[in-house]
């Protein structure tokens, strides 16, 4: 029998308990939770909402592992009376505006300030962080309605467009402002671009995402732009390149200098006409061009930020605010209705996609129980570092647990996607789901394959019709350095194929023909494999058919992995770190952990596998267990966790 155990644990998320919990001045734990200003789960102060007299007492409850995180209020720093030549006020007139003041009162608590500069709309802010005299184009979702988010006090924030040219222009004064004031006043502190936004269904979905008149203006500019460059013969002509190649010169074209200079593509009036779209050029718009430019206005705000902050500039970090999503205003608008449970799945799809999840616009009665322990878990002083510090103090002398994943699947996911997930039509996101469950990651572009280090287990899948010369080149690196890819080669394009062909002679690479539903080619290259299939030929096959597809050839991979069999109302999350020295007859560690935030008994099923021993069950809350002949079966009462160690070997 295995009861309610509470194995203290050498791993990186159950650290001693007076590190993790953030403590009120008296030492009571009862304001773990924090106020309308003070966020310690995730390490976040609102210092606009209290005074400056308070600042000292309110910081006192946030713990000093995890950094303390500073959102900057745009619009609060906006001084519209003030001298034309600087109309923004970080303490010279205001005092309760004075971040010099916060950040050493900060410091000498012992906290690690961090300041966060938003680089989309912040929901928790209103007009989404924007002055009020720049809002002035509401942000329309790509699914066609405002965004309204509704906040911890119950009220709506509306969120205004970042794709105004004003916008971004006075971003870029204000970031030169505070960048200004910082150096004049000596203070060296990192700063870390904020990406706001919310998960569902296993995707991040930017609160920059906008389809107002404001964007569709710069879109048609940039088409225009494109035309105009194409006729003068200009390198920036192709539209299948990424954004990342062309942006530079797009943003010549909106190039800042610090004297409030811009040239942008479309002007001033434009924006303060009647609101009617101008007459559209014989473009186009593709959605891929949609997303180019969305990426490219995103880029530009990132390098408005960098050339602001120079040598204290951190990089960006994405925040996923729970109860943020565009249609949970109808859910939410109601707060006696509001309950923990329904925010599990979006923290554990944050984690997997590597983004910290923020509770910031949920009410402090949600914010209890379990989800305060799952909070703290997942947001720890290794899993925030990680992200500061891009592991460089951790790679030499500290074992963590990172994110176990074995699939990355690349589909067209931008904000301008209007179609289904190619994968979840032909069956595999179903399979992956009942089997290998928060271990597989959706991706937006092949780009970022990554073509060293990519022996083990890994498996990369690809649609054929989505991919450029470019990204085939980097998937033949990946395959020969030993990487596992499968590709969807149904609507690949003839050059693309040709030249698939073409390797495969050149390298004399041995093909292997599967036959089973729709012909499977098989290449192998030492560790490598690369395989091939038509899509077309699963998509109408019946639901039992793609399972049995699927598993025929993730099988083949040799994957091992213990599936979790239970509710679909139980949450839980697969990590893995390096084994300890005292460990070492083990390859590697994994670490499942499980939650149910419901009001009734749940049961959990681990099966027997000789390739995994179980080590111990860490934190085990209101949770049982035994040892049946084939598994390992747990009973989760109401708000029951346990973290459960199993030790790999092969």
């Amino acid at each position: 029998m295995i009861a309610n155990h509470n194995h203290h644990d050498d791993g990186d998320h159950h650290n001693n308990e007076k590190d993790q919990r953030a403590c009120s001045p008296t030492g009571s734990p009862t304001s773990v939770t924090g106020d309308e200003d003070c966020h310690p789960l995730e390490g976040l102060f609102f210092y606009w909402k209290t005074s400056p007299t308070l600042w000292e007492s309110k910081l006192k409850i946030f713990a000093s592992n995890i950094p303390l995180f500073i959102p900057i209020n745009w619009g609060y720093h906006f001084v519209s009376d003030g001298d034309k030549e600087n109309n923004y006020d970080f303490g010279d007139i205001y005092p309760e505006k004075d971040l010099k003041r916060l950040i050493i009162t900060a410091t000498k608590l012992g906290l690690r300030p961090i300041l966060l500069i938003p680089l989309t709309p912040t929901p928790f802010i209103i007009n989404g962080g924007i002055p009020a005299s720049l809002a002035q184009n509401l942000s329309i979702a790509p699914q066609g309605i405002a965004y309204g988010i509704v906040t911890a006090q119950g009220k709506i924030h509306k969120i205004f467009s970042y794709f105004s040219p004003k916008v971004y222009r006075n971003f870029g004064k204000f970031t030169w402002e505070l960048g200004k004031y910082l150096s004049n006043n000596s203070i060296s502190i990192d700063i870390i671009g904020m990406i706001s936004g919310y998960c569902i269904n296993r995707q991040f979905h930017s609160f920059l995402s906008d389809t107002s008149n404001a964007f569709e203006q710069g879109f048609l500019g940039l088409m225009e732009l494109k035309e105009s460059e194409k006729k003068n013969n200009s390198p920036y002509t192709s539209t299948t390149s990424t954004p990342s190649t062309n942006s530079g010169d797009f943003h010549k074209k909106f190039a800042i200098d610090h004297n409030n200079t811009y040239n942008d593509i479309y002007s001033d009036e434009d924006e303060t006409s009647s609101g009617i779209i101008p007459s559209i050029p014989t473009v186009v718009m593709e959605i891929e061009e949609k997303n180019e430019f969305h990426n490219m206005i995103q880029g530009l705000y990132l390098d408005i930020a960098k050339q602001s902050f120079g040598e204290n500039w951190g990089g960006e970090i994405k925040f996923s605010f729970l109860g943020g999503g565009i249609y949970e205003i109808f859910d939410r608008y109601d707060q006696r209705q509001e309950h923990p449970s329904r925010y599990f799945r979006q923290i554990i799809e944050s984690m997997v996609l590597d983004i910290i999840p923020s509770s910031v616009l949920l009410p402090l009665n949600v914010k209890s129980g379990l989800f305060t322990k799952i909070m703290r878990d997942l947001i720890n002083q290794t899993s925030i570092n990680k992200k500061i510090e891009n592991l460089s103090l951790y790679e030499n002398d500290y074992i963590s647990f990172s994110n176990l994943n074995f699939f990355e699947i690349f589909c067209e996911l931008g904000p301008f996607s209007n179609r289904d997930n190619h994968w979840e039509s032909l069956g595999l996101i179903l399979f992956l789901e009942k089997n290998y469950a928060q271990t597989y990651l959706l991706q937006q572009s092949p780009k970022d394959i990554p073509i060293e280090n990519v022996v083990g287990n890994r498996v990369i899948f690809c649609c054929g019709e989505e991919l450029t010369e470019v990204e085939l080149n980097r998937i033949l690196r990946a395959f020969m350095n030993g990487g596992k890819i499968l590709i969807d080669s149904s609507k690949l394009p003839l050059l693309l194929t040709r030249k698939l062909e073409t390797f495969f002679l050149e390298n004399s690479i041995y093909i292997q023909k599967i036959n089973y539903i729709t012909e499977v080619l098989n290449a192998s290259l030492g560790e490598g494999r690369l395989l091939l299939f038509n899509g077309e030929k699963i998509l109408h096959q019946s639901l039992i058919k793609k399972n049995s597809f699927w598993e025929n050839l993730i099988n083949y991979f040799e994957i091992s992995h213990l599936p979790i069999a239970t509710d679909s109302n139980v949450h839980f999350l697969w990590k893995i770190r390096r084994p300890y020295s005292h460990e070492m007859n083990f390859e590697e560690i994994r670490r499942v952990t499980l939650y149910n935030p419901t009001s009734y008994k749940k049961y959990v099923s681990v099966p027997v596998d000789k390739k995994f021993t179980f080590l111990k069950i860490i934190d085990g809350i209101n949770t049982n267990g035994r040892w049946e002949e084939t598994e390992l079966l747990l009973e989760l009462l109401p708000d029951a966790s346990a973290s459960l160690d199993f030790g790999y070997n092969e």
